[in-house]
């Protein structure tokens, strides 16, 4: 029973005599990590299967086993197999007979090869994402459900008017003036309680003027799936804005446009009609007639009409509205 289960242990377990240090034992992971069998490696010792530095290291580590007569704990080892390098993390301990003295070595070594290489690359993620997120145009902030801050990235300075590097381990409250902060608040408390994700437009007020600030705000599960923070994102959109506005003049401007155009037009048919039948009035009236004088009157107020029907075709050829400058979108955190 006890070598059915050493045989299968996923690990590999080996055997060495405690005077030569030759295998005397090896299970069947230990044949399939270092790709020799069982039968091939009895008899033999680590010179004759490993390089000279590695086998080195192996004797020294064995040998300091079998003089303390302690369990020896190696936490991470190199070693060059026929299936390639490998990383081992290896308990060594000695086998003693009833007076103490060592008979064996036992080895257990799991291979850690690919959990190395998985960190590894999580570490170089990591540092990836971090880069990404510290270049990032958009504020990118992580807070705990209490509200506290926890990380921000470079572009909350611009965007919040703070140095983000003081921000972790403080509240809106703290940061911020009590309205800002309530509002802050109540989206957070918005995202914990109801565990969805809050899109919200704010408009704020800067030195700079202005600004609209676009606030996507993410519910953070732990493993359990409970919430255990928010993740934000703000974008300043106060160009986009300022491009929507002036996109919305500029149809309002050209609808105005085709419904000016004509009528200035028509405007101009009356009033040069009515001038018209003014002097032909005139040239039938008797130079001392008394209504010389109001159809001059009218001929007057015609030519004024015209002047702002003049005025009326410019606009209709190119119209323009005014438009406030001075607004701007506004911001959130």
């Amino acid at each position: 029973f006890l070598d059915s289960v050493v045989g299968n242990i996923p690990n590999m377990v080996f055997v060495k005599d405690a005077e030569e240090l030759r295998f005397v034992r090896l299970n069947k992971a230990a044949e399939e990590l270092l790709g020799v069998k069982e039968k091939d490696l009895l008899g033999t010792n680590d010179y004759d299967n490993f390089p000279k530095k590695d086998a080195d290291f192996f004797i020294r580590m064995d040998r300091k086993v079998l003089a303390e007569k302690n369990l020896l704990d190696i936490h991470e080892e190199q070693i060059h197999t026929r299936q390639g390098d490998k990383l081992l993390h290896t308990k060594k301990i000695p086998i003693l007979d009833d007076h103490g003295k060592p008979l064996y070595l036992l080895g257990i070594s799991e291979d850690i090869t690919e959990r190395r290489r998985l960190e590894k690359m999580l570490i170089e993620n990591e540092a990836t994402l971090r880069q990404i997120v510290d270049t990032a145009t958009d504020a990118i902030f992580l807070k705990g459900v209490d509200g506290r801050y926890i990380k921000t990235n470079k572009a909350c300075s611009k965007l919040f008017l703070i140095d983000h590097a003081k921000m972790p381990g403080k509240t809106a409250a703290e940061l911020f003036s009590p309205e800002i902060a309530a509002d802050i608040a109540k989206m957070d408390q918005e995202v914990i309680q109801q565990g969805k994700v809050v899109v919200t437009t704010r408009e704020r007020v800067t030195p700079a003027g202005k600004i609209y600030l676009s606030a996507v705000r993410t519910p953070l599960r732990g493993p359990d799936g409970k919430i255990i923070g928010v993740l934000g994102v703000v974008r300043d959109i106060t160009e986009l804005k300022k491009m929507e506005t002036e996109l919305a003049v500029a149809k309002a401007t050209e609808a105005l446009s085709k419904v000016a155009r004509p009528m200035a037009h028509d405007f101009n048919n009356a009033l040069t009609a009515i001038v018209g039948y003014a002097s032909l009035i005139d040239d039938e009236l008797a130079a001392d007639s008394p209504i010389k004088q109001e159809i001059a009157q009218i001929v007057k107020a015609v030519k004024r009409a015209e002047v702002l029907t003049s005025n009326f075709q410019d606009f209709a050829r190119n119209p323009k509205l005014p438009t406030d400058d001075k607004a701007g979108p506004g911001g959130q955190r």
